[in-house]
């Protein structure tokens, strides 16, 4: 294997010696910057979010896990407990984020029958692409959480802000903006969260601070999909989803030419510092995609699939 790529990159494993690229858009000196942030200035993330959803309320919360909790709970106190809990994801994979299922079982049960609706449905609008079957025939909007911990600014297809629909939505701030923690839960009603103040108070001011560069970063997380699909493609992959303007991209999801294996080829890029996965239940893969993904990194991700094949080819 050469240890030197086309584009001048070591693309070869270095002993405890290599990049970090992570899915979030959070690098090791924003923890310095936010900290400067939080000390200087005050938001009122709050009402900025409640903005963005005229007539609910926010619960700021240190993520959507936290966010998904609370809204289970409003739904036992209202109905049957255990819940019955159906999960939706935009693909219909059966993949899923076990942060969503391990928060769901720790006291209700879940499952993905279409014939079962169960008592809630749980519509995961996977990786920045809503699920537009939402707008079309809402499933008991009373009873339906819209999981958009990826599509913080995502639209369904026809101009709706993701998160409209359901009683209850829940976001991670942590997959858009370069924090560590943070999220809420958009709701038809105010209740308490009583989680660190203080915790909360950085989330409000770090989040605040960023705002004014959601569409700035939107539209560079839609150029470097682009970009992505330029060079992937000559690789022999596929995008998985077909992209439209409402679609803001949480990472690069795409299918795998014949024969690549999945497992081996996560490994081959977590040794190199890229943080990936394979999408389970699909011959498909997903690398990082945010407003700090630059046209090199890609580059890099590319000859590191092309360093992998011709190992694996050896």
């Amino acid at each position: 294997m050469k240890t030197i790529s086309a584009h001048s990159f070591v693309t070869k494993y270095i002993d405890n010696n290599h990049p970090a690229f992570l899915i979030i858009p959070f690098r090791a000196d924003d923890i310095f910057h936010n900290a400067e942030i939080h000390r200087k200035h005050s938001f009122d993330l709050r009402g900025m979010m409640e903005e963005r959803y005229p007539g609910k309320k926010v619960v700021i919360t240190s993520g959507a896990r936290r966010a998904l909790h609370l809204a289970l709970e409003q739904y036992r106190q209202e109905l049957s407990s255990p819940l019955s809990v159906r999960i939706q994801t935009t693909s219909d994979n059966f993949y899923i984020s076990s942060c969503v299922t391990k928060t769901i079982e720790a006291q209700n049960k879940w499952h993905r029958d279409r014939t079962d609706s169960g008592d809630v449905l749980v519509a995961n609008h996977e990786f920045g692409y809503p699920d537009n079957r939402l707008q079309d025939a809402p499933a008991s909007p009373e009873y339906l959480i819209e999981d958009c911990a990826f599509s913080f600014n995502s639209y369904f297809s026809d101009g709706t802000r993701c998160g409209s629909i359901g009683k209850y939505a829940l976001i991670s701030f942590s997959k858009f903006f370069p924090i560590q923690l943070g999220g809420c839960l958009v709701a038809d009603q105010e209740f308490p969260n009583d989680e660190d103040p203080e915790m909360i108070h950085y989330v409000e001011n770090v989040v605040g601070y960023y705002f004014n560069s959601i569409e700035e970063w939107t539209e560079i997380r839609k150029v470097r999909q682009e970009y992505f699909n330029q060079v992937f493609t000559q690789l022999g992959c596929v995008p998985f989803f077909e992209s439209y303007s409402g679609s803001v991209p949480g990472v690069y999801l795409f299918r795998l030419p014949e024969g690549v294996d999945k497992q081996k080829l996560k490994a081959f890029y977590w040794e190199r510092g890229v943080q990936c996965s394979a999408f389970y239940g699909e011959e498909a893969f997903f690398l990082p995609l945010n407003q700090f993904t630059t046209t090199s990194h890609i580059d890099l991700f590319a000859d590191i699939f092309q360093s992998y094949r011709s190992q694996a080819n050896e």
